[in-house]
Order: structure tokens, then sequence, then C-alpha cells
């Protein structure tokens, strides 16, 4: 049972699709920003705990991220920004390398506590135990932490994520056996309130389809 939404809410989620529309219009940028509308959804009708988003930094000015940061509280979230700069990608041009890094959740509790698990993750040697719990704290279904945590090592992890469906973050990967029911659990409640309210972003994310094996059409990441 997801949350119901307020008049307040919707008009802000109106301005979220307005905003990243906008963002991702930057010249040599793919992508929509339906992943950023869709993990903040997500959080704010109850499917997610918290989210943690990237944004390149030379997308985001201060102005930038003061309004976002704005219209994510008026939804009654709370959120905090800290710089990020990927490593493993250091050969590449530098400005890819920089990103915002952002956390979205209901309360400051369970933000800080998903921020600290991600910079455990960044100065730690990954376990799966860690893992886990991240995956719990981002909402995914236990059947998706379960066989990411299996096949993260392994190409069917790709095989996974491209042949049956949309990702969300990452990290989230459909099972196999349970794709359709991942789906009904997860993104269903937040495709319905992002077709509804996000048009923008949505139209966008819906050029790219996939059909999953009960013949539910749904997007699937680009590379």
């Amino acid at each position: 049972m997801t949350k119901e939404l307020t008049n307040e809410q919707i008009k802000i989620l109106k301005k979220l699709d307005k905003f990243f529309a906008r963002l991702y219009s930057h010249k040599g940028m793919s992508g929509s920003g339906a992943y950023d509308v869709g993990d903040i959804i997500g959080v704010l009708i109850g499917v997610k705990p918290a989210t943690v988003n990237y944004l390149f930094a030379f997308m985001m000015s201060g102005y930038k991220r003061a309004k976002l940061a704005k219209m994510i509280r008026k939804l009654g979230l709370e959120v905090e920004f800290e710089n990020f700069t990927d490593m493993r990608s250091s050969g590449e041009i530098e400005k890819f390398n920089k990103y915002v890094r952002y956390y979205v959740s209901d309360s400051k509790k369970t933000l800080f506590t998903l921020r600290s698990m991600f910079k455990a993750l960044t100065e730690q040697e990954q376990s799966k135990d860690l893992n886990e719990k991240i995956g719990l704290m981002l909402g995914y279904p236990e059947t998706a932490i379960d066989y990411y945590l299996y096949h993260r090592n392994e190409s069917a992890e790709d095989e996974a994520r491209d042949a049956r469906g949309y990702v969300l973050a990452s990290y989230y990967v459909h099972s196999l056996e349970n794709v359709d029911a991942e789906f009904e659990a997860y993104e269903k409640p937040i495709f319905e309130v992002m077709s509804k309210y996000c048009p923008k972003v949505w139209e966008k994310f819906c050029e790219t389809k996939v059909v999953l094996p009960s013949g539910v059409v749904l997007p699937v990441r680009t590379k």
C-alpha cells in the first residue's frame, strides 16, 4: 500500500519534472532524469526508505543544488548533498569523474544511516552483509537483492539487467525467476506516479522498452 500524494506534493513533482528535463537537455548528455525522479517518487510514496543518486558536478551549480534541495524538502523529505570523485575513472575526461552525490529519505536518521553505509562501501572491501543492508535500505525486493549478491561478479548480472527490465539504480537487478513480482512491488507504483505527474522525463524514458515474460512492457536503461 503506497502513500497518497497531497496536492502540494503533486505540484512539486511537476516542478521536478521540468527541472530534470532541463538539466538533462545539456549538450552531449544522455538520459532523462527519470532515474532521479523515480527514486525520489519511490521514497515519497513509501516504496523506498531512502535513495542515493549521482549528478555530474559540472551540471549542478550552487543555485541548481539549492533549488533541487528546496523542492525535495517541500515534498516533506530530507536531502543531503556531498561531492564525490570516481577514482575508477581517473583516466577519463576529468569533468566526468566528479559528481554531486545526494541522499533522500523521509527521516534524517535513515538518511544518515544510508550515508554512513555508502561511506563504508567506498572505504572498505565490499561485503555481502553491507551490500544486503544497502539493498534493503534502498527498498529493493529481497529476491532481487539475493540475485544481485549471488551474481554480482558474474556476467549473468548484465544479462539479467539487459534482458529483464528497468534498473532504478546501479545495483538493482531483477532476478530471472521473480521478475514480474519484483516489478509489481517496486517499479509499477513508481511508474504510475511518474507517468501521471512527470510527463517530460517519462516520455524521454520510454523511448527504449523491453517486454517481460508476463507481457508487461517497461523501459530499460540504455548503455
